[in-house]
């Protein structure tokens, strides 16, 4: 395992070191629109980021773990931390300057190496073999966090304590699927950048002959990638001290293709603002969702007007799983509160069990949609989690599960919302579980606005992988 960055990691002067009645035909203008911009998006991100690598000069030293203090965090996400875990200092009062960055200052990459290292893989595999994914998360978390922090340094130890938090996981889509015998590269850098925000693109990679070669500092990355997985971040600074926002510095594209890529990073962050203003808790559904609750009504009811489950369907409240944890110290973040990789991969794993339990397969991940982290989950806190799939289809094998986050408090038993997931897995046909899956019927009107979202989110994620990675289509 291997870890470099562009600035040594030298992270800051202080831190030193619808059950639907046909399918449906024609997308919603507003999804068609996400659909065609998270696209060109994609394959923007993916050839700029080439052009960043070559010209960056990452250091290519091993960084060594010290194996008493991994936690329960991964190897990847130690070393993250490691690079910027260094005491941070009270004292700096100094005005902290406001430099100009380019894409290639926080360009940051970490490697899985599994085809040679046994015991990496080994951290990495579930009782199938097959890879956690809910880990994999996690280290992005941490490399996006790492990114940020190189973005944000502006070379004075003096400068104000600075705090940077994950707000927002925008979109993380599978685009090949993942195979345990295989080195995989995670990497990224800042793509547009606000007052005190920045919009974080990370990749994972694997190397299109399998294996990862190591190339000296005087040499091209000249091995071929395939694209594996794809995943934007959104993190925010404050100031340790007041809490206040924290200018971070400037970012400058140096070619057409940053431009793109900062261009469309910002139509991608409109695009955010425009469907969370048009979202089920703001605007009631579309007339085409209205005739979809109104058909979910008539299937449960019988020629006596009585409630009735109609075969191979199950009550969405029916799927719901929990899960409770407290929030140890060993979990903490640099500032002292549970970090947002613990969340989601906790989030992802109670998710696949459930999905596992609904579908009675194995099944494996096909994307996470827009995530918002709410409020910090603080040590000695109790954290949590409740499931449930919220939708899926009459000839599909996808299923849209919700994972809901509520911190509580151990001496008060208040519980406050921190987040809701949205993960969509696929159940593969197997072992003689041939066709679609059942399907899942709201009760209450909530349950039938969740229906309609991971209806939204599943027509979103099927049209996404029509142009991005139609090899897997058939899992949707």
């Amino acid at each position: 395992l291997s870890l470099t960055s562009t600035s040594t990691i030298t992270l800051l002067g202080r831190w030193t070191a619808m059950l639907q009645v046909s399918r449906i035909q024609r997308m919603p203008t507003l999804v068609a629109r996400a659909v065609g911009a998270y696209n060109r998006y994609v394959h923007d991100v993916a050839e700029a980021t080439k052009t960043i690598r070559m010209t960056s000069t990452p250091s290519r030293d091993r960084m060594n773990m010290n194996k008493t203090d991994q936690r329960q965090r991964t190897s990847v996400t130690n070393q993250l931390w490691a690079a910027r875990n260094s005491p941070v200092s009270d004292a700096g009062d100094e005005e902290h300057g406001v430099l100009e960055k380019t894409m290639t200052d926080s360009y940051t990459e970490a490697f899985l190496l599994f085809s040679s290292d046994t015991q990496l893989r080994e951290d990495y595999l579930t009782y199938a073999g097959t890879i956690r994914v809910g880990k994999l998360l996690e280290d992005l978390d941490a490399l996006s966090g790492t990114i940020a922090y190189c973005h944000c340094d502006d070379h004075n130890p003096n400068s104000p304590p600075l705090t940077i938090v994950t707000a927002s996981v925008d979109r993380i889509d599978l685009l090949q699927k993942l195979h345990p015998d295989r080195d995989y590269r995670l990497s990224g850098h800042v793509a547009h950048v606000g007052s005190s925000s920045m919009e974080i693109n990370v990749l994972i990679e694997s190397p299109a002959d399998r294996n990862f070669v190591e190339m000296t500092d005087d040499k091209s990355d000249q091995q071929a990638w395939d694209l594996i997985m794809m995943a934007s971040f959104t993190m925010v600074a404050r100031d340790s001290r007041t809490g206040k926002a924290y200018q971070v510095n400037r970012l400058h594209p140096r070619s057409d293709e940053e431009r793109r890529i900062y261009d469309r990073a910002s139509a991608l962050k409109d695009a955010r603002k425009e469907r969370a203003s048009k979202s089920l808790d703001r605007l009631p559904p579309t007339e085409e969702e209205r005739l979809v609750v109104h058909d979910l009504f008539l299937r449960t009811r019988d020629l006596n007007h009585s409630v009735k489950l109609p075969e191979s369907m199950r009550w969405i409240s029916d799927t719901a799983h929990e899960s409770i944890n407290m929030c140890h110290p060993q979990d903490r973040n640099i500032h002292n509160s549970i970090f947002g990789g613990f969340l989601m991969r906790e989030a992802f794993e109670l998710a696949w069990m459930s999905a596992s339990m609904f579908s009675n397969t194995h099944p494996f991940f096909l994307s996470m949609d827009d995530t918002s982290f709410r409020l910090p989950v603080p040590i000695g806190s109790i954290l949590r989690l409740k499931s449930r799939i919220t939708y899926t289809e009459a000839d599909s094998r996808a299923m849209v599960v919700d994972v809901a986050a509520e911190v509580v408090d151990a001496k008060s038993g208040e519980a406050k919302l921190t987040n809701i997931f949205h993960f969509t897995f696929t159940a593969p046909s197997n072992d003689n579980r041939e066709g679609a899956l059942p399907q899942v019927l709201p009760k209450t009107y909530e349950e039938a606005m969740s229906y309609l979202d991971g209806r939204r989110r599943l027509l979103t994620g099927r049209e996404l992988c029509k142009k991005q990675s139609p090899h897997l289509l058939p899992y949707y």
